[in-house]
């Protein structure tokens, strides 16, 4: 199996995956599922950790490189549908403030409802 597929494998047990700022793995999900996938991930750590951190830093300069593409632009954001089992993951930029992402269950991602989410958030920032 490679760690695409355990990643995926692990995502569609309704487990969520993603690195800490300090070289951890952060395992969200019910206790069942994460007793169940502890031994696998702590004996793949370093490679999960490897491709979570690329596909992160992937998203992260794909934002960047948008909001330096449109000065005028306030905020930018890339969604990662990905494989049916994995959540979406959206990773925004707003010019100024910060860059984040979010993973979002597939089932209860809503992609007018996310820009209304934004908007919400650029009115904040320039307030």
């Amino acid at each position: 199996m490679s760690i695409q597929e355990l990643i995926r494998d692990v995502c569609a047990d309704g487990l969520l995956l993603s690195p800490t700022p300090y070289g951890g793995l952060n395992v969200k999900g019910s206790v069942q599922a994460i007793n169940k996938w502890s031994p696998v991930l702590k004996s793949n750590k370093p490679r999960i950790l490897a491709i979570l951190q690329s596909k992160e830093n992937e998203r992260r300069t794909r934002v960047l490189e948008l909001l330096a593409e449109k000065p005028d632009r306030q905020y930018a954001f890339v969604v990662d549908a990905g494989e049916p089992a994995l959540p979406v993951i959206v990773a925004v930029g707003i010019r100024g403030l910060a860059t984040f992402e979010m993973a979002i269950p597939r089932d209860r991602y809503d992609p007018f409802l996310f820009l209304q989410f934004l908007d919400g958030i650029k009115s904040r920032a320039i307030n």
